[in-house]
């Protein structure tokens, strides 16, 4: 599994920003060695998984993040300290996105940010990031000390974070994500994904670029996925590995081929999927009353 994978790396990012398709980069798709021509998706695929019914949803963890944010106010002013946490923005899309569980699969998103995670370089993004760091940089010592604690005092928001998993103390969910990392790794090599990745291949030499992986394309150190400079290459580039992994089938196969590992997963631990889910449902609850008792 590669580091840029960004469905695993992200975490509770959004990746939703899409765009306008652009042309693919040199020529046609495969031929018959790329195996028959899908439909090219052309609206983000979130690519539902079993597993996503015990995994946080983006507007899930929104509402968890609000809860913390009331518990370690609330910290604050019983240390009296005058900080005001700022407040989060309007809540993100209810939806798991896997949308980069595969690498780039939306091709909307690819023509205007290559490779780069759309959530991480858009103008609200930029903006969000610049103010938090603007309002980190203005934090006393004393403040900075009340909310991220030390080695003599815990912080405010590990506080608040003891607070909300008293409700749910279980290890199951490290667990669930061990069993997702596998299950990607699992069915990666299986024998209908290497044929539909050996097709993606062709379609690719095809258009002009020569990898073998979709990893190798991702992690290609042409590209600075740290920088907010994309170049029109690794645009092109992307767009290209977006579509491929439609007409070669290599999305669907491995999706897939996933989604039937993750039910049986489930099948043979119904019992810690039952506690997970216990788990969840206890500390949405938590945060809930917590929230509706602020209104």
């Amino acid at each position: 599994m590669h580091r840029y994978r960004a469905g695993l790396l992200v975490g509770s990012a959004a990746l939703l920003l899409t765009s306008c398709v652009g042309p693919s980069a040199g020529g046609s798709s495969a031929g018959s060695s790329a195996g028959p021509q899908l439909p090219v998706v052309t609206s983000l695929p979130r690519l539902a998984l079993p597993f996503d019914t015990y995994k946080w949803t983006p507007s899930e963890l929104w509402r968890y993040e609000r809860a913390r944010r009331l518990l370690a106010q609330d910290c604050l002013e019983d240390r009296g300290i005058g900080v005001v946490l700022p407040e989060k923005e309007a809540p993100p899309a209810a939806p798991y996105d896997n949308s980069r569980r595969y690498g780039v699969v939306d091709p909307e998103a690819s023509a205007q940010y290559g490779y780069h995670v759309p959530d991480m370089w858009s103008s609200q993004a930029r903006r969000l990031r610049a103010e938090a760091i603007e309002w980190g940089q203005l934090l006393r010592p004393e403040e900075e000390r009340a909310l991220y604690g030390d080695a003599d005092q815990q912080g405010c928001y590990g506080v608040a974070d003891a607070v909300l998993e008293r409700t749910a103390p279980g290890t199951e969910s490290s667990w669930l994500t061990v069993q997702s990392v596998q299950s990607l790794r699992r069915t990666e090599n299986t024998a209908e994904v290497n044929r539909a990745r050996g097709a993606w291949t062709a379609c690719m030499k095809q258009k002009g670029f020569r990898y073998d992986h979709p990893d190798r394309a991702i992690g290609d150190r042409v590209w600075d996925l740290d920088a907010p400079t994309i170049s029109a290459r690794e645009i092109d580039t992307a767009t290209a590995d977006v579509r491929c992994k439609h007409s070669s089938g290599l999305l669907t196969t491995w999706h897939e081929a996933e989604r039937t590992l993750q039910r049986q997963v489930i099948a043979r631990h119904t019992k810690t999927f039952a506690r997970l889910a216990a788990d969840k449902r206890a500390q949405l609850a938590t945060i809930n009353r917590l929230l509706t008792d602020r209104r």
